[in-house]
């Protein structure tokens, strides 16, 4: 029984090492473009992209979705009302929405308050 517990946990140690050490993002770039919020290592990674990486992040086919809002970027995956990164026709992850929220007349920014803000737009 021993040699029973001993093995189990050795191999969920062996697993949770694994985990940690997958830094990779998930657009397949480098973790140059991801630092924590402070500019340190840290628990919070901000992810800083320009506008041309951000389209890469447009929630289709697995990929995570992020929109961007006034120079910050929110995370959409997770939301259902952003399936495969579209909100509704014309509204998709992957693009700035500064616009568009700003002339919505059904809802603004204030929307923005259910979504993680993970980083920033730069140019």
């Amino acid at each position: 029984m021993k040699k029973i517990l001993l093995l189990g946990l050795m191999m969920l140690f062996t697993l949770m090492v694994a985990c940690e050490s997958d830094t990779t993002p998930q657009n397949g770039s480098n973790n140059d473009d991801i630092v924590s919020e402070n500019g340190e290592n840290g628990e919070t990674e901000w992810l800083v992209l320009t506008l041309e990486e951000l389209a890469a992040f447009d929630g289709r086919d697995g990929r995570r979705g992020i929109i961007a809002y006034e120079g910050y970027l929110y995370d959409v995956s997770n939301s259902s009302l952003w399936p495969n990164g579209t909100h509704r026709p014309g509204v998709t992850a992957g693009n700035d929405l500064t616009i568009a929220l700003n002339n919505n007349t059904r809802h603004g920014a204030e929307m923005l308050d259910r979504i993680p803000r993970i980083g920033e737009l730069v140019e």
